[in-house]
């Protein structure tokens, strides 16, 4: 049995004719915390999506836990032990949050209402809104009940896309806590995101894309404390992270 619970090997993603990335080579050790980082259009979304197999080519390879999975379907990935929450959240807005969460409950074995509680006592902020309908919920709440919904099925890996754009710090901080407890639990996370404070206290190390290439991959302390890498990669600081997308 392998330690790394993801391996890209010079993976490229295309949609259609249009390569949206080149090559990249990234692994991922089981119960680590990663983050991709770049600015809009950098490809991270892609990235995840080229793991997921979802509406995007792949070449190259794709081992979870040592087995290739670059060529099955994203049903079939998903069922390997890999949670996508997209950006969009996909709440059912006519369901109950409670609801929500025990529809996710039937892609996994055991008791449903088991699985329901220990997805909400690993994203705390879920459990007031249990009650509600999606419909009722703010951006953030949406966010919190994508990431327990995700949960519910125990993945052996959590891909996060953009978790925390456009939240209010206080949800930020919530969900950030959450993501820290479900690595440190053992669970493998692999987070594309542009909010850098986020990724920074949420990860051990961070990759870092530029128009579909993988330009730096390194600890999340060593980019933390460079300016000089934040603002030749990103173009933008800790201060001020926060005022782009």
């Amino acid at each position: 049995m392998t330690d790394d619970a993801l391996v890209l090997d010079d993976v490229t993603l295309t949609y259609g004719s249009a390569t949206a990335v080149f090559g990249l080579s990234l692994t991922v050790g089981a119960g680590e915390s990663v983050g991709i980082l770049g600015r809009n259009g950098a490809g991270k979304t892609t990235s995840l999506r080229g793991i997921i197999g979802s509406a995007v080519r792949r070449r190259g390879s794709v081992r979870y836990f040592g087995e290739e999975i670059g060529g099955m379907r994203a049903d079939q990935i998903a069922r390997k032990g890999i949670s996508w929450v997209p950006d969009d959240r996909r709440i059912y807005t006519t369901l109950t949050v409670r609801e929500n969460l025990l529809l996710a409950s039937r892609e996994r074995s055991g008791p449903a209402r088991q699985a329901v509680d220990e997805a909400v006592a690993a994203v705390p902020l879920v459990e007031k809104l249990l009650p509600r309908k999606g419909i009722q919920l703010s951006g953030g709440e949406q966010q919190a009940v994508a990431i327990a919904r995700a949960v519910v099925a125990r993945p052996r890996l959590l891909l996060l896309d953009e978790p925390a754009e456009g939240l209010a710090p206080i949800i930020v901080n919530s969900l950030r806590d959450s993501i820290i407890e479900l690595q440190r639990s053992g669970m493998t996370v692999l987070i594309a995101e542009q909010n850098l404070n986020f990724v920074l206290a949420a990860t051990q190390r961070v990759c870092v894309l530029d128009s579909g290439r993988q330009v730096l991959t390194c600890s999340s302390e060593e980019f933390g404390n460079s300016p000089e890498l934040q603002n030749e990669h990103l173009a933008i600081s800790l201060e001020n992270h926060g005022r782009r997308r």
